[in-house]
């Protein structure tokens, strides 16, 4: 199996599509993205000596909606950072970085930034998460 949510260096990658160019017709499911997001939380549970830039990840090629995924990370650890335009989504209580295209850079934050190639949507072989929620 292909690795497809992980620690990519300095990131941590969430698969939006399934295809590297985000063609239509390759996009995975809100499901699927929820799965991934899921994964991250996690990740970044374990890892609260990590900070996170989360990006408008799937509002792009991914066609999601904000409303539809910035839900979806209410359950993130403080150490996650979130883009500026999440904020009337997410409340006040979050911390924010910024905005794609304004990037305000925090000291030893990593990027959260869309992985856009995967062939099955529910696969991740890290030793620790498998198969769906």
């Amino acid at each position: 199996m292909k690795r497809v949510s992980q620690s990519q260096g300095n990131s941590f990658a969430i698969p939006t599509c399934r295809h590297s160019t985000g063609q239509a017709g390759f996009e995975i499911s809100l499901d699927a993205l929820s799965y991934y997001i899921y994964c991250f939380i996690l990740y970044a549970k374990i890892h609260p000596e990590l900070e996170f830039q989360v990006t408008q990840i799937g509002c792009g090629l991914a066609g999601f909606k904000g409303e539809e995924v910035a839900p979806l990370f209410k359950d993130a650890p403080a150490n996650c950072q979130f883009d500026e335009a999440w904020k009337p989504i997410l409340g006040d209580s979050r911390k924010y970085w910024g905005t794609y295209g304004q990037l305000v850079p925090t000291s030893g934050a990593a990027p959260v930034a869309p992985a856009t190639t995967t062939n099955d949507p529910l696969s991740l072989t890290d030793g620790t998460l498998n198969g769906s929620l």
